[in-house]
């Protein structure tokens, strides 16, 4: 088997994949962070981001004649984006929770800013299983599987 610099022709690829899928997943996260305010959390995820980056970039950097590290980075960055979405799937980061007395409040902003919203409710300690339209004809949509559309 062919060796770069003492290493197997897959052994830096197959690193170079498995970091950008660590690399990419961190960022999917970080965006929600950031997106929630969350200021500690995203620039810890954006340290890590750029340190598994600046790895990833070196092995393709170091080994420029191996064309299967150049395709195991761009493929690690296309497998994390899936991969950090379905990690905050799990983590349900993007829920809010609103108390009910702010629920008529809410519904008006979101009605006047975007007519055509449809926005999910829920009670906390009961799933309604109901969608409510903010704004059009509709008032409730029965759902067949509730947590299809999550935000």
């Amino acid at each position: 088997m062919p060796e770069f610099g003492g290493h197997s022709v897959w052994l830096i690829p197959l690193l170079v994949f498995i970091a950008r899928i660590f690399d990419v997943s961190l960022g999917t996260l970080r965006m929600i962070m950031v997106i929630s305010e969350h200021r500690f959390a995203s620039a810890t995820l954006w340290f890590l981001e750029v340190m598994i980056w600046v790895v990833a970039v070196g092995g393709v950097v170091k080994h420029p004649d191996n064309p299967a590290a150049i395709v195991a980075f761009a493929g690690g960055f296309a497998t994390g984006t899936p991969v950090g979405i379905t990690i905050e799937n799990k983590l349900a980061n993007g829920f809010r929770i609103v108390h009910r007395k702010q629920v008529g409040n809410l519904l008006e902003r979101i009605r006047a800013s975007m007519p055509d919203a449809i926005l999910s409710v829920e009670r906390a300690e009961k799933i309604s299983g109901y969608a409510v339209d903010a704004g059009g004809p509709r008032a409730r949509l029965l759902w067949i599987r509730f947590g299809g559309v999550r935000k």
